[in-house]
């Protein structure tokens, strides 16, 4: 099976209306970000890797969160046939970006 592309992605995100077909694509959406999201948390915490992104608080809602990722998308084509986890990462890391860490004797 080849691995979900960032446009497939976007294209899920982006699924309105009502039917059985338009609420599955969207609750794939959602159940790829909170995963990527999950598992970032968990291997940036203390000791682990520097995060790729932070959220601000109050956190976004899911619903801004596919908006955003889709328009996004739109706007970065070039980056649609990459791993969606990939073109996820990219979009999170660009939109949410950490502040740099201050460095000794910074005030």
């Amino acid at each position: 099976m080849p691995a979900l592309t960032t446009g497939v992605l976007a294209a899920l995100c982006g699924a309105t209306g009502t039917d059985a077909e338009s609420t599955t694509a969207a609750g794939y959406c959602r159940g790829f970000i909170v995963g990527v999201g999950q598992y970032h948390v968990e291997i940036s915490r203390a000791g682990g890797i520097r995060p790729a992104f932070c959220l601000p608080s109050p956190t976004p809602t899911m619903e801004f969160v596919q908006a955003s990722f889709v328009t996004w998308v739109n706007g970065n084509p070039q980056y649609a046939g990459d791993r969606a986890v990939d073109g996820l990462m990219r979009w999170a890391s660009t939109t949410y970006p950490c502040a740099a860490p201050r460095r000794p004797g910074q005030n």
